[in-house]
């Protein structure tokens, strides 16, 4: 075993936890050794396809302007008059401009704000709306947050058709004070009105504690409507609350728990806006002037704070759907209606997603009864955190996470990825036996397994010849594209599904082969599905939500880790027990690390109670929670973080599932502790989020002794 003096924590080498199992061995006389293997395997056939699968879709994403680089982008524009330039605002306050018709465009700083800005979970930079007349007046507003925190509303004036910025002429326009950190909206946009709309969220915290949404007295939970042209604003006379005694004027609409982004239809001036949902729905509405929508007397359409909540003069969603869906999502993505050209079929369609899975998806209109649906267009697995409309109608969108932009196009005449729909098409597998891996697939397994609902699983590499990992800066692997990496999952002694994660030229995609009842080979799955397992419901996941645990902050692969592997695997090719860092190195499919410290087993009582459950909560939450993540405010449970910089003993910010006096993590108080109520909460609240229905009593345990511990924050 090896050593890494570099962590704080001396870990120990462990066995494995339950509901996980080494790779099995078709004979029990296994010898101990050094090397798995004296030479590698090659590999012919379990290799990643060059693209990544793209079926059942009217539309294709692709990816542009490939050379831009992004941190944290949260809006993307062009402005009124201008198809030659984008602007791209990041979240921590900095708007960047680049050439859309070079092939290889690169990103300019053309204003610089970080200073005001405060950044962070739901705060930064986060809108942009360009002044209808810009190309005469050089005008654009901004929406960020400051300290307090307080939400600003700022002009800033441009020159030279957007090529300079004056940021000494920022001037905010309107504050309003956040409560909370969360729920900030900020999106702007002017309307085919020429006036200003402005979206603002409830104030944070959880339920809207103070019903704020409902109150016409304040700016929260609403959407606004000014007129700027009259600096610093002034109301329109026609705003549907001029005169009502108690009401801000500049109210357009209200009843909103959170409208992150709303768009205004180019074509047609209405307004439609994604309003993010609490425990249980998310919903698009389309706004109208004195609209009330509901929130907190309803959720979507479900009554929230009161029972019955049937009072006339609420606004239904146009569509929602619910958190635990097969639809799935936690965070409606607000798009926009499609005005483009390139795919006549969608014109006039609105297009949304949700951040946490990418489905881009249509509301259609039943034809007989005229009521509006939901049709999944294409599932990306990106995380989307704006829809942009080009001056010529086309659509594009950012990802939050990588930093990049895509652009939906038309489907290329159907034409895919040549991808294997059964697991013994894959290479990866004995075509004769698919139960079997193929000669060149090499096993591993890990120390401290993710919690899968006590299934048992198997795991195992693919390289393509010639190639290696790569240790990156981070500590984490690296992958050469056309890797493959591969688990198969047995529930209540049924093999169930296996999984196959693979490096494509542009990114990873995840796939789910279920196993048929015979075993004899197993088919491709095109969404998530709930499969009986010898009498227990089990959850499939779908690709997207694959991409939603292998998060791009974390380096998409996760188990495999230095501290994962740094065990003896069974190798049944050559029945040998051997070390797997030593194997992997030795074969040439790993060049030789710094010495490495292994996880401990969560069960492992040679370990410390701190080192285990440190360990439990890198394994389980820091792919989302940590810097870059997509996981909400400014947590970072990877072991490598100092307890003092995790940001663990702070004030929730998003739901305290009614604990008094909460915090993530309270000292030496489990029952105060939200993190702990999260990981053993089954519903809305579920920590991990996705695919998981079963409470792990053991690692939850662990979490409580280790804060019962705690007797103070560093």
């Amino acid at each position: 075993m090896r050593l890494i003096a570099a962590l704080a924590l001396v870990l120990v080498a462990c066995k494995k936890s339950d509901g996980d199992t080494q790779i099995d061995s078709d004979d029990t006389d296994i010898q101990q050794a050094d090397f798995g293997y004296d030479e590698r395997p090659a590999n012919p056939s379990c290799v990643a396809p060059g693209e990544r699968l793209v079926e059942d879709a009217a539309i294709d994403v692709n990816r542009v302007f490939n050379s831009v680089s992004l941190n944290s982008p949260v809006g993307l524009y062009q402005a009124p008059g201008d198809a030659d330039h984008w602007y791209v605002i990041e979240q921590d306050g900095r708007v960047k401009r680049f050439d859309g018709t070079e092939a290889s465009p690169a990103a300019e700083v053309v204003l610089d704000i970080t200073g005001p800005v405060a950044s962070g979970g739901e705060m930064g930079l986060l809108g942009l709306a360009f002044h209808p007349d810009f190309q005469t007046n050089g005008k654009v507003f901004l929406s960020y947050t400051a300290n307090g925190p307080v939400s600003h509303i700022a002009s800033v004036q441009t020159s030279n058709g957007g090529a300079d910025w004056d940021a000494a002429s920022l001037e905010t326009i309107l504050t309003v004070s956040q409560p909370y950190s969360n729920h900030n909206g900020g999106n702007i946009a002017f309307g085919l009105d020429g006036m200003l709309y402005i979206g603002f969220g409830d104030g944070g915290s959880a339920g809207d504690p103070e019903n704020r949404a409902q109150n016409l007295g304040t700016l929260l939970g609403k959407i606004l409507r000014i007129d700027v042209d009259t600096p610093p604003y002034v109301v329109p006379p026609d705003n549907p609350f001029v005169g009502v005694a108690g009401a801000r004027e500049e109210i357009f609409a209200y009843g909103l728990r959170n409208p992150w982004r709303f768009s205004i239809d180019s074509s047609t001036g209405e307004l439609w806006a994604g309003d993010v949902g609490q425990n249980a729905i998310e919903e698009v509405d389309r706004i109208q002037s004195g609209g009330n929508y509901g929130w907190r007397l309803k959720e979507g359409n479900d009554c929230y704070a009161t029972n019955p909540c049937d009072a006339g003069g609420v606004i239904d969603p146009v569509v929602q759907y619910r958190q635990n869906s097969a639809y799935g999502g936690r965070s409606v993505m607000g798009g926009v209606v499609y005005r483009g050209s390139a795919i006549p079929s969608l014109v006039g369609t609105y297009l949304f997603t949700d951040y946490y899975h990418g489905k881009i998806t249509a509301i259609v209109y039943d034809p007989t009864t005229g009521e509006p649906g939901r049709t999944v267009l294409l599932d990306t697995g990106h995380t989307i955190v704006h829809f942009a409309e080009g001056n010529d109608g086309e659509v594009y969108y950012l990802t939050h996470d990588t930093g990049r932009i895509f652009r939906i196009d038309p489907l290329d005449g159907g034409a895919e990825p040549d991808f294997p729909t059964t697991l013994s098409a894959t290479g990866c597998v004995d075509p004769a036996n698919p139960q079997r891996v193929a000669s060149g697939v090499i096993p591993y397994d890990i120390n401290h397994p993710f919690w899968s609902d006590h299934a048992a699983k198997r795991r195992w590499l693919a390289l393509p010849d010639g190639t290696q990992m790569t240790l990156a800066a981070d500590g984490d692997l690296e992958f050469p594209v056309g890797t493959v990496l591969m688990k198969e999952f047995t529930v209540n002694g049924q093999l169930t599904e296996t999984r196959l994660f693979m490096r494509h030229a542009d990114e990873w995609g995840g796939y789910t082969y279920k196993w048929r009842a015979d075993g004899s080979d197993a088919d491709l799955l095109r969404s998530s599905e709930v499969v009986d397992a010898s009498g227990v419901d089990w959850e499939i996941p779908s690709r997207a939500a694959c991409m939603q645990c292998h998060t791009a902050a974390a380096g998409r692969s996760l188990g495999i880790e230095l501290g994962q592997l740094d065990r003896t695997a069974i190798y049944p090719a050559t029945n040998r027990e051997a070390p797997q860092i030593d194997t992997l190195v030795h074969i040439g499919m790993l060049a030789e690390p710094p010495a490495v410290t292994p996880f401990p087993a969560v069960d492992d009582a040679a370990a410390s109670v701190e080192e285990r459950a440190r360990t439990y909560l890198h394994v389980n939450c820091s792919q989302c929670h940590r810097p870059g993540g997509p996981g909400q405010g400014d947590l970072d449970m990877r072991l490598t973080t100092a307890l003092a910089d995790t940001n663990l003993c702070g004030v929730p910010q998003n739901g305290d599932l009614g604990i008094a006096d909460p915090r993530i993590v309270a000292p030496g108080d489990p029952a105060s502790s939200v993190l702990l109520a999260r990981t053993r909460d089954l519903g809305a609240y579920r920590m991990p989020p996705i695919a998981s229905h079963v409470v792990d009593d053991v690692g939850t345990g662990v979490l409580s002794e280790w804060i019962a511990g705690l007797t103070a924050c560093p």
